[in-house]
């Protein structure tokens, strides 16, 4: 009877531990559920946009200005070479009802 009495008190003491165990391993659950609903909440959160001044009443248009001049060909210079031989075609052709 006593062998039974012993293993009893035994039991009970390996029950009082595991249960100690557990409500730490419960405690330490928490701890990590938290902290990682708090990491969620840091990941949704967003920057503010950077401004180095106040905007400008009328922004520019976007896109680059008009025209040929503002284009890569005009920077381009016309070689020495052929500049004796170029000559502009300035005539233009007038069509004429009588004509056609």
């Amino acid at each position: 009877m006593e062998s039974v009495l012993e293993e009893n008190a035994r039991l009970r003491q390996r029950v009082a531990e595991l249960e100690a165990s557990n409500q730490r391993l419960e405690r330490r659950v928490e701890e990590l559920l938290r902290a990682f609903e708090e990491a969620q909440r840091v990941g949704k959160r967003q920057a503010a946009q950077f401004s180095r001044r106040t905007p400008k009443p009328i922004p520019p248009s976007l896109g680059g200005k008009r025209g040929l001049d503002m284009s890569a060909a005009a920077a381009v210079r016309f070689p020495r070479r052929l500049i004796k031989h170029w000559r502009p075609n300035y005539r233009v052709v007038v069509r004429t009802a009588a004509a056609n």
